[in-house]
């Protein structure tokens, strides 16, 4: 059986949830799905655009803000809805972390929009490791 991707939690005026994976990476890439079906209907979007992201932090809970805050800036930017992000590469430098990735979706179409997010918090994200598994929290001003 595979283990759920990503849960929402009760949230009083903005969006709580946790991506999961066995690595960091895979944790990311499942807060991004929660991310993308937060803001649009998946079923309408498809994946005929990529976008390249690349970010560099400190440690993995900005990393996660980053990454995702910059989701965010690239729908806005370029009109996009994303299905999917996919982490290529990531690397401790510098003290820090490097990661690149794609992102791949679609033209924005108003019958495939849900939500609008306006911003990735740093309040309450966090990435963490807990017996082999990584969990990465996000809350998501709307």
């Amino acid at each position: 059986m595979t283990p759920k991707a990503f849960k929402f939690f009760d949230h009083t005026a903005d969006i709580l949830y946790e991506g999961y994976g066995a690595t960091f990476e895979e944790a990311l890439e499942n807060a991004s799905l929660a991310l993308f079906e937060t803001i649009a209907d998946l079923k309408k979007v498809k994946t005929t655009k990529s976008v390249a992201i690349r970010e560099w932090a400190p440690n993995y809970d900005e990393l996660a803000v980053r990454v995702l805050s910059d989701l965010v800036a690239q729908r806005d930017a370029r009109g996009l809805f994303f299905k999917t992000f996919t982490v290529t590469n990531l690397v401790a430098k510098d003290g820090g972390f490097s990661l690149e990735g794609v992102a791949k979706g679609s033209a924005m179409s108003p019958t495939a929009g849900l939500l609008d997010v306006k911003a990735v918090t740093h309040h309450e994200t966090k990435a963490f490791e807990k017996k082999g598994k990584w969990t990465v929290r996000v809350l998501l001003d709307i």
